[in-house]
């Protein structure tokens, strides 16, 4: 079909699926959960796909993109490299990638070179393994619209905050700023990576997160 929608009142779970609609240049995919309800997209072995025009995931809870966070004595943390988030990669192509969750989102294994705009948004966004587009437009939001210190090295994840863990590239520019150890604001951000990384982050937005 040209519009591809999933929708449960209960948990979404996409496993080993690959999507793309009969027209896939101006095709949609759109999936959705209910009120403090999951979305889970993972698959086991295999690298699997969505090709459309426009693609949106909202999540009434938690939005997990092979990966999910615990929660251990107040810390949240990932799966580590080689454990549960070993599947494959989800590879994504279209103009526009929009993903929203109610409580916290994980990003991990996402391949968004071939998307022209990425717009995500959590109370708690976590991104590692990922890569986005060269000159693509990519926008970062959480609760408190700060991106968390030490992006890149493997730091602990702040709830609250967008943390860019390990393994995120910008095109082949890695997003990784070892000395950049306290949580920063977007001019911060970009004051930062211009140092270090030079202008190739600019499109890269770091904001708070609407309220619904």
């Amino acid at each position: 079909a040209d519009n591809t929608e999933l929708f449960g009142g209960a948990d979404v779970i996409v496993s080993n699926v690959t999507i793309v609609p009969t027209d896939s240049t101006n095709g949609k995919v759109k999936i959705t959960s209910g009120k403090d309800k999951d979305i889970t997209v993972n698959s086991v072995n295999n690298p699997y796909s969505v090709t459309a025009y426009q693609i949106s995931m909202t999540a009434g809870g938690d939005l997990n993109i092979n990966g999910k966070l615990t929660d251990v004595s107040g810390v949240l943390t990932l799966p580590p490299d080689g454990a549960s988030d070993s599947a494959g990669k989800l590879g994504v192509t279209g103009n526009d990638f929009t993903a929203s969750a109610a409580n916290n989102m994980v990003v991990n294994r996402v391949d968004f070179s071939a998307v022209q705009n990425v717009a995500l948004d959590a109370t708690t966004l976590v991104i590692r393994n990922t890569t986005f587009g060269e000159g693509s437009t990519v926008g970062l939001k959480s609760q408190q619209g700060l991106l968390a210190g030490s992006p890149g090295t493997g730091a602990g994840i702040q709830r609250g905050m967008v943390n860019i863990v390990s393994g995120v590239k910008y095109g082949a520019t890695e997003i990784k700023l070892p000395y950049a150890t306290s949580s920063m604001t977007n001019e911060q951000f970009h004051d930062q990576a211009g140092a270090v990384l030079g202008n190739r982050l600019d499109k890269i937005t770091i904001g708070t997160k609407p309220t619904r």
